[in-house]
């Protein structure tokens, strides 16, 4: 199989010019989540914050997601969360902070 010698330079072109682009935006993204997680734990626990919690970790809490209005996957999630990263202001807010730099 051969190559045309112009269209490999444009490939290599193409690729540096994506790869540096993948380099900036995974920069960007560890800066913003150093931003965000930043003070993270610096306040209290807010209304809200101690509302998902308690739904995340009471113990009838399958039960509780059913009543619950909004979608539940974000409690699982948190549940999961407190328990890889323990329970205090810093855990708890985290998952949020990790979720808003990315999405």
């Amino acid at each position: 199989m051969t190559t045309n010698p112009a269209s490999r330079r444009a490939f290599i072109k193409i690729q540096a010019r994506w790869g540096g682009t993948n380099v900036l935006t995974v920069g960007l993204l560890i800066v913003a989540l150093a931003l965000r997680l930043y003070h993270l734990g610096a306040q209290e626990i807010w209304a809200d914050e101690a509302f998902s919690f308690r739904l995340a970790t009471s113990s009838g809490w399958p039960n509780d997601l059913l009543r619950e209005s909004n979608p539940p996957l974000y409690f699982i999630l948190l549940w999961a969360w407190t328990n890889l990263f323990g329970i205090t202001e810093v855990g708890i807010r985290s998952l949020s902070a990790v979720i808003g730099t990315f999405r």
